[in-house]
């Protein structure tokens, strides 16, 4: 695919790394204007960081509660995982809150961390094998009790897919294997996929 070196989602650039590939796909309730499912990608320091965000419900208070959150994890970087979880929960207390996962991969070694709360999903796709990565219960906004931090190595080629609950959770990712196209791979997921009641969004990222 043809490399990415921003996104825009949902008003700001954002940069990323040049060598980085990254799919994204995202589709509102009805097409309405705001989407409650949002989702972003940047490259600082040798860590590519990927994060998903559903705001409750759908419509503009779910779009502000997604904004919000992406927003906060994007200034603050520098925080650990328990911190930046807290503080995003502290920042966003004035929204209906989110669901979200973070992930952040060092792109010299391969290893990725990643964390979630709530029923935003993240997947390794590895050697025709896929791997669920594990979300605790919880609202980022409404309170949580725990966070449980995963870390896997990944290998070239390995895929990192993201994506709310706008998509049925036992996709079948094996079978449209690692290659190709991510732009196109992530469409072709969220059309077979999509829960058509709901906001959905995807994002899939391969490690070079």
């Amino acid at each position: 695919m043809e490399e990415i070196k921003s996104h825009l989602t949902p008003e700001t650039e954002r940069e990323v790394s040049a060598k980085t590939e990254i799919g994204h796909h995202r589709q509102s309730l009805h097409n309405s204007p705001f989407c409650g499912d949002a989702y972003n990608f940047w490259h600082k320091d040798g860590i590519t960081h990927l994060v998903m965000a559903d705001g409750l419900g759908h419509g503009n208070l779910a779009e502000l509660a997604a904004v919000a959150a992406l927003d906060h994890i994007r200034n603050n970087t520098d925080k650990d995982f328990a911190d930046l979880f807290r503080g995003c929960d502290a920042a966003i207390r004035h929204t209906r809150g989110v669901a979200m996962g973070v992930a952040r991969i060092d792109e010299k070694t391969g290893l990725l961390r990643y964390a979630g709360i709530g029923n935003t999903r993240a997947m390794v796709f590895s050697q025709e094998k896929m791997t669920r990565l594990t979300s605790n219960f919880g609202i980022v906004g409404g309170g949580f009790r725990k966070l449980f931090i995963e870390e896997k190595q990944l290998l070239p080629n390995d895929l990192v897919i993201m994506f709310t609950d706008g998509l049925h959770e036992r996709a079948n990712i094996t079978a449209y294997g690692a290659e190709g196209d991510l732009m196109a791979l992530a469409y072709r997921i969220f059309q077979d996929y999509h829960i058509v009641r709901d906001d959905a969004a995807i994002m899939i990222y391969r490690m070079t």
